[in-house]
C-alpha cells in the first residue's frame, strides 16, 4: 500500500508538469500566431502603401483612391499626417479578409473559427515614441496581432475590444503589437532645373512658336541642353516675376552632354538615383510594355485609371495622344524609347525618355505642366506650351516612390 500511495503521488506529480508543460506551450504557440499575425500586418501594409486605388475591402479598383492617399496627407515640409483609421484583416479559410475604411475602425466578417487571428493597423505621426517629431518621408505604422480575438465577445470580432488600439483593454489570448517605421525613397529624388531638359539638342523648327515659362525661383531656366538650342521658330520663355532672362536658356552643356552620350546609365542616375533596372523594379512601380508604340489613350491612361499615385514605366515608344494626370494627381512617367506628342492635349507631371522627343504639328496647343525631360533631343514642329510648376514636381519628389522599412526601426510597442 505503502509503495502503492508513493507511486501515485509520483504521477501526479509527473501529470502536474505535464499539464504545465502542455499550457505554457499553448501560451507559447499563440504568442508567436500574434507575433506572427503583426509581422503578416507590417508585409500587408508596405504592399498596400505601394499599391494602387482599393475600395473599401481593400481590393483593387478602378478609380479609387490609393491606400497612400487615403490614409496619409502630405504636408508641405515632406512630412505625413494620417487619417484615424485602423485598416485590418482577419484570417479565413479563404486568406486575409480585410477592410480599409477612410475612418474609424474596419468592420470585418467573422470566419466562423472559434479563435480567429486577427491584425490592426494604427498609423502614427512620429517613427516612435522615442522620436520627438514627424520626419520628411518617414510613415510610423503600429501593428497589433491577436489570436482568438472571439474570446469573450460573444461572436463578435468588430467589438471595441477586439485587438483594437494597444490602450483598449484585449479579450483575448494572444497579442502582439510591433511598431516600424517606413521611409520614401523617392521616384524623383532630383528634379530637374529647367521646364525642358535634354542631354542632346533642343529644335524648334520653322513655323513654330513654344511658350516655356519657369516661375520657380530655385530652379529659373525654361530650358537646358546639353547640346545647342536652334531656334528658326520662336522662343517666348518667361521666369519668376521681377527676375532676369540671362539664364533662362541654358546650352553647351558638356558634363550632361556627356552623361547622356555615355553607354552607361548615368544621365539617369543623374536624376533617379539607382539604375534603370532598380528603378523599374520597385514596387511602387508599374509597367506598360509595348511590342511597338504605346498610346496614352490605349495603354497608359488604363493603367493609371486604377494606379494613379504609381509610377508608370514604358517599355518601348509613347504617343501621347491623351490627357494625363491633374495638378492634385500628377504623373510620373519614365519611357525607355521615344516620346512623341501627337495630340494638342494637356499633360500634369513629369516624364523622362531614353530617346528623342517630339513635338508634332498635329499637338499644337497642347501643354505639358510640370516637366519634361530626355536623354536625346528635342524637336517642335507645333506650338507648345511648356510651364514648370514646382507644386507638381515637389508633390512627385516628396509622395512618389516607394515606401521601404527603415533599418533598425523595428521594436515592440508596449
Amino acid at each position: 500500500m505503502v509503495m502503492f500511495f508513493v507511486m501515485a503521488m509520483v504521477a501526479a506529480y509527473t501529470n502536474r508538469n505535464l499539464i504545465f508543460e502542455q499550457r505554457t506551450s499553448a501560451n507559447s504557440y499563440r504568442s508567436t500566431q500574434a507575433l506572427g499575425a503583426a509581422e503578416a500586418g507590417i508585409d500587408w501594409t508596405v504592399a498596400m502603401i505601394n499599391g494602387g486605388s482599393i475600395d473599401a475591402t481593400c481590393a483593387g479598383v478602378v478609380g479609387g483612391s490609393s491606400f497612400r492617399a487615403r490614409y496619409f496627407n502630405l504636408e508641405y515640409d515632406g512630412s505625413f499626417t494620417h487619417a484615424d483609421a485602423w485598416p485590418s484583416c482577419t484570417m479565413t479559410d479563404a486568406g486575409w479578409n480585410c477592410g480599409c475604411p477612410n475612418t474609424g475602425k474596419a468592420s470585418l466578417v467573422a470566419s466562423g473559427d472559434d479563435a480567429p487571428v486577427v491584425f490592426r493597423v494604427l498609423f502614427e505621426d512620429k517613427p516612435s515614441k522615442y522620436a520627438t517629431k514627424a520626419y520628411p518621408g518617414v510613415v510610423s505604422i503600429n501593428v497589433r496581432g491577436c489570436t482568438s480575438a472571439l474570446a469573450g465577445q460573444g461572436g463578435n470580432v468588430n467589438d471595441v475590444n477586439a485587438c483594437h488600439r494597444t490602450t483598449d483593454a484585449a479579450r483575448v489570448d494572444g497579442q502582439a503589437n510591433v511598431r516600424v517605421a517606413l521611409g520614401l525613397v523617392s521616384a524623383l529624388p532630383v528634379p530637374p532645373v529647367a521646364t525642358l531638359t535634354a542631354g542632346g539638342n533642343i529644335t524648334l523648327n520653322g513655323g513654330t512658336v513654344m511658350q516655356a515659362s519657369n516661375t520657380d525661383p530655385n530652379t529659373a531656366a525654361a530650358l537646358h541642353a546639353g547640346g545647342v538650342i536652334t531656334k528658326v521658330g520662336t522662343l517666348v520663355a518667361s521666369g519668376p516675376p521681377g527676375g532676369g532672362t540671362t539664364d533662362l536658356e541654358l546650352q553647351g552643356d558638356s558634363a550632361m552632354l556627356g552623361m547622356a552620350s555615355a553607354a552607361d546609365a548615368s544621365f539617369f542616375q543623374a536624376f533617379f538615383g539607382m539604375l534603370p533596372q532598380d528603378y523599374q523594379q520597385q514596387p511602387a512601380a508599374i509597367g506598360v510594355a509595348c511590342g511597338g508604340a504605346c498610346t496614352a489613350s490605349g495603354s497608359v491612361a488604363p493603367m493609371l485609371a486604377s494606379n494613379p499615385t504609381r509610377v508608370v514605366w514604358v517599355n518601348g515608344n509613347l504617343d501621347v495622344d491623351q490627357a494625363l494626370g491633374t495638378a492634385a494627381t500628377p504623373v510620373m512617367i519614365v519611357v525607355t524609347g521615344t516620346v512623341s506628342f501627337s495630340q494638342p492635349v494637356t499633360v500634369n507631371g513629369v516624364i523622362f525618355s531614353t530617346g528623342n522627343m517630339t513635338w508634332q504639328a498635329s499637338a499644337t496647343g497642347g501643354a505639358v505642366i510640370g516637366a519634361l525631360v530626355t536623354q536625346a533631343n528635342f524637336v517642335a514642329d507645333g506650338n507648345a506650351v511648356l510651364a514648370y510648376d514646382r507644386g507638381i514636381v515637389r508633390r512627385i519628389q516628396q509622395s512618389y516612390g516607394s515606401f521601404v522599412r527603415v533599418p533598425g526601426s523595428w521594436r515592440i510597442a508596449l
